[in-house]
Order: C-alpha cells, then structure tokens, then sequence
C-alpha cells in the first residue's frame, strides 16, 4: 500500500532548492545593483554631446549625402557604366565614415563617463597648442594632474579647441574612469543641460 504522506528526505530536497533559488535571485539582485549606473543620462543630452563634434557632423553630411547620389544612380544607370565607376563615386560615404569613426568613440567615452565616471578636482599643468583648427580655432592639448579616490595621483589630457569654456579656477571639476584613469572629461566642456548634473 502507497503512503499518502511524502517522505521527509522529499521535503528536504525542497527546502534544499527553495534555498538555492533563493541565493540565485540575491546574487542577481547584486549585480543589477552593481551594473546600475551612477547617473540616468536622457537620450537628447546623449544626441547633443554626439553631435558637438563638427567632424562627425561633417562626416554624416558626407556619408548621407555620397549615398543619396549613389542609390537613385545605381538603381537608374547600372547597365551604363563599369563597375570601377561606382568605386569612384563611394568616395564621398567612405571618407564620411572615416571622419566620423574617431569623433564618435571619443564621444562615446564622453557619454560613459558622464554616466559612470567618479568626480575629482584636477590642476592644469600645461597647455601645449596643436598643429589643428577647428572653426578657424586652434586645437590646444591640456595636461591635467589630479588625485584619484584611491590615494594616487594621476596626469591625463584632453585636445580641445574650445578653452574659452574653461574657467580661471585653479581647481577643474572633471570626471575620470576608475578603470583608465588617464580617460578624462572636463565638465566645462560639457554641453549647459549636462553641467546641471553636477552643480
């Protein structure tokens, strides 16, 4: 005859999964909590600070205008020309992506900073001008010293032609990665609606 109780060692193997199910959802509950970042950045203020960089918008213009020539062409006059001709005209969508590849990583790291990055006050130590223009603006390359939450101190520079942001305080506000402290942000340099984040 069948028991219709269930054995004790079932109820253990249970009380066993119930625990294990238990520690799973903790430990997931601690890495979301890891993963959440310091501050919510809004999609406009991503787009903003992406679209500051007049090489990347040049390099936009290029790409989308090079494809608007090529498309209505190919799918017109493919019969008409060799295949060599159409080498030619990707120039302009190349040279767009080129120019834009470099400003939208730099940018990029802007983004991740101002989300993730840990405030210090950085001192410049020099400021050294480029061989570049922007704007008919010449790039300089700033060198920044500042101390890191963990005790040491660290030198970083950031090229930018826009040093009319930046303010006489001795002491600069700046942002910096605790995995790549050389990776730094000015937060003078930061579009108006991003610098309320840390006034």
């Amino acid at each position: 005859m069948i028991s219709k109780y269930k054995p004790l060692q079932e109820k253990d193997d249970k009380k066993n999964r119930r625990k294990k199910n238990n520690r799973k959802k903790t430990k997931t509950s601690e890495i979301k909590s890891k993963s959440t970042k310091f501050r919510e950045i809004t999609l406009s203020m991503k787009l903003k600070i992406l679209f500051s960089d007049v090489m990347l918008i040049i390099g936009v213009v290029f790409f989308f205008s090079g494809l608007l020539f090529i498309v209505p062409f190919a799918i017109t006059m493919n019969s008409m020309l060799p295949y060599w001709s159409y080498l030619i005209m990707a120039i302009f969508p190349v040279q767009g992506i080129l120019m834009a590849i470099n400003p939208i990583i730099l940018k990029k790291r802007e983004i991740n900073l101002l989300e993730n990055g840990e405030i210090a006050f950085g001192k410049l130590i020099n400021a050294q001008p480029t061989n570049t223009r922007i704007n008919n603006q010449l790039v300089y390359k700033l060198l920044f010293e500042y101390p890191a939450k963990d005790g040491n101190n660290y030198q970083a520079t950031i090229k930018t032609h826009k040093t009319y942001k930046i303010t006489t305080d001795e002491q600069k506000k700046l942002l910096y990665d605790i995995r790549k402290p050389t990776q730094i942000v000015l937060i003078d340099l930061l579009p108006d609606n991003a610098k309320l984040l840390f006034q």
